[in-house]
């Protein structure tokens, strides 16, 4: 917006016919630029590098997750069962003694 009040003070002060028509030209740059900034959403945006496929397949690395999840899971599971194995034990063999004594 600055810039084409800036052409277009300098328009009004210019004599010469072909830097006025350059002007001119400018100017109307500026107000295509404008309106396409109005209508494109992402109008700040410049593709760098188009998209492309890459040259060696590239994936997760599925089977890795897969086997760590299996030992962290059987760690997990085994530290629960000896925790909770204990407690259960010591409370059958507390109420087995009262209830035989």
């Amino acid at each position: 917006m600055k810039s084409k009040k800036f052409i277009e003070y300098q328009i009004v002060k210019t004599v010469d016919a072909l830097t006025r028509d350059r002007l001119y030209s400018s100017y109307g740059q500026e107000v295509e630029r404008e309106l396409m900034a109005r209508n494109q959403e992402q109008f700040g945006f410049r593709v760098i590098d188009s998209p492309r496929v890459p040259d060696r397949k590239f994936k997760p690395r599925r089977d890795l997750g897969v086997m760590l999840a299996a030992v962290l899971s059987f760690f997990a599971g085994c530290v629960y069962f000896v925790v909770h194995g204990k407690a259960g034990k010591s409370e059958y063999q507390t109420t087995v003694v009262n209830a035989g004594g």
